[in-house]
């Protein structure tokens, strides 16, 4: 079912009238042309969203705010919070901004200890804080029935 509008999308121009006749929108399937993908445009959309209102609030896009380190430690903050989920990017960015204020007072190579927190995360916690977090809920969780209920070791 969700291989046909990206079958339908390579024929739009020519069988138009098929694809409204199979009853998927042309709309979505023109979004869908070229390999893209309506959450890439709606991703886009909110990126260049946040964009204006960014130059709004501060009235100038320095050039620091379009280099790639900038989108990295963005990409960085989304991997350590999560992916899976909405909380996941949010979290990831509060973690990802205490551990680098926190730590560029005590020490000047801070960024080497970002780099360490990286390789954990990508290596150990697949789905980032939100998922350990809810990993060690459910732990926490078995291992209390296990010591309410002492018959079931």
């Amino acid at each position: 079912m969700a291989e046909q509008p990206l079958c339908a999308s390579a024929d739009l121009d020519e069988r138009g009238k098929a694809v409204t006749t199979k009853g998927l929108s042309t709309l979505l399937a023109g979004w869908m042309q070229d390999g893209s993908h309506p959450a890439f445009v709606i991703g886009g959309a909110f990126s260049g969203l946040a964009g204006v209102l960014y130059a709004m609030l501060f009235g100038i896009v320095p050039l620091e705010a379009i280099s790639f380190v900038f989108s990295g430690n963005v990409v960085f903050a989304t991997l350590i919070g999560g992916s899976g989920s909405l909380y996941g990017p949010i979290i990831g960015s509060f973690v990802f901004i205490w551990l680098s204020e926190s730590m560029s007072v005590v020490w000047a190579r801070w960024p080497l200890l970002l780099g360490v927190a990286f390789v954990i995360v990508v290596l150990f916690l697949r789905g980032g804080v939100v998922e350990a977090w809810s990993r060690f809920w459910t732990w926490q969780s078995s291992r209390q029935k296990a010591s309410a209920n002492p018959s079931a070791r």
